[in-house]
């Protein structure tokens, strides 16, 4: 289902699901986050949403990676305010972020509104606990265009981390 998904062939990804089920075989989070992520790289965010209610008809609870494979299709498509809304549903029920939801964000924030945003967002995932990698502290600074502006975030990474 990967390779499906991968290539944005969202008809064959559902058939193979659809064939797991009539032979028994369970499609467990995996699975369904997979068939999401074909969606997504569909730019199809509204049957990316369907497949979470399909997991939580099936009993099953969607995960950080489920809810960071929507994350990151908004992101992508820079629909920032349901990118929020879903990280907010995921911290409702007590999910913790990973490094890939937490720069996705980082990095859509940076180019879709401003660095300062990024850094208040930076700023305010560390406060809660989160602990960014070196990834995370250069995708902040990749955003610090023009030059000027690295000279700031060196200085707000020293003091944020």
């Amino acid at each position: 289902m990967d390779a499906f998904a991968n290539c944005k062939m969202v008809t064959k990804a559902e058939a193979l699901l659809k064939e797991m089920k009539l032979n028994k075989c369970s499609p467990d989070v995996h699975t369904y986050s997979t068939l999401m992520n074909a969606y997504v790289n569909a730019s199809d965010m509204e049957k990316a949403e369907r497949v979470i209610q399909r997991m939580e008809g099936s009993d099953i609870e969607p995960n950080v990676v489920t809810y960071g494979t929507l994350i990151k299709g908004y992101a992508d498509q820079g629909d920032l305010e349901s990118m929020v809304k879903k990280y907010e549903e995921m911290t409702e029920k007590k999910m913790k972020i990973n490094h890939a939801v937490f720069t996705t964000m980082l990095q859509a924030f940076g180019k879709y509104e401003s660095l300062d945003r990024a850094k208040d967002w930076f700023q305010e995932v560390v406060r809660a606990g989160f602990k960014p990698d070196i990834r995370a502290q250069n995708t902040l600074l990749g955003l610090s265009e023009p030059l000027y502006r690295r000279e700031e975030i060196l200085e707000f990474l020293e003091n944020v981390s």
